[in-house]
């Protein structure tokens, strides 16, 4: 009977737990913690921190973990671990699916086409917004150094809402 219920609760987890592992911990706790009774809340903050800890996904590693304690048996770890990740599985099948059977249609064609330099340029996008964030941080910090003259990025000089006047510290000795 725990098993079922185990299944049915990792299911339901792995279908609406939108966002990956953190944002399913919120629903993993309702269940586990506040609905049936599981495991305690401090039992629940341990298997969040052994998540952590251990290599992989924390959506999965906390169905084993849980699934392990409930059950006390290498079983009820296998079921968790299987239910959390066969929504997941399931839906990525039927769009393969759907994808193979559909690929020779010009608007899946043209939808498909659109998408990739639209996902370069996103990856594109964040990767330059990476990089102005670490040249604004290195300029941060070595502002503080006294032995290292730098010149600060033209982006943090040009604010119209900054003094145009360098810092002192940067100015040639």
């Amino acid at each position: 009977m725990i098993y079922w219920q185990l299944i049915l609760v990792y299911l339901k987890i792995g279908m609406f737990g939108f966002g990956g592992g953190y944002a399913m911990l919120s629903l993993i706790q309702y269940e586990v913690v506040d609905h049936h009774h599981w495991l305690t809340l401090q039992q629940f903050t341990d298997v969040v921190a052994i998540s952590q800890m251990t290599p992989g996904p924390i959506g999965i590693n906390s169905a084993t973990y849980v699934g392990y304690a409930v059950t006390q048996s290498v079983w009820g770890a296998v079921v968790t671990t299987i239910a959390v990740c066969l929504p997941s599985f399931i839906l990525v099948l039927l769009i393969s699916y759907f994808f193979v059977k559909c690929k020779d249609n010009k608007y899946i064609k043209a939808a498909m086409s659109g998408l990739l330099p639209m996902s370069v340029s996103l990856i594109a996008a964040d990767e330059q917004e990476k990089f102005h964030r670490l040249q604004k941080h290195t300029y941060l910090c070595s502002r503080f150094r006294r032995d290292v003259e730098v010149e600060p990025p033209p982006y943090l000089t040009d604010n119209p809402c900054r003094s145009r006047r360098l810092p002192s510290i940067l100015k040639k000795r």
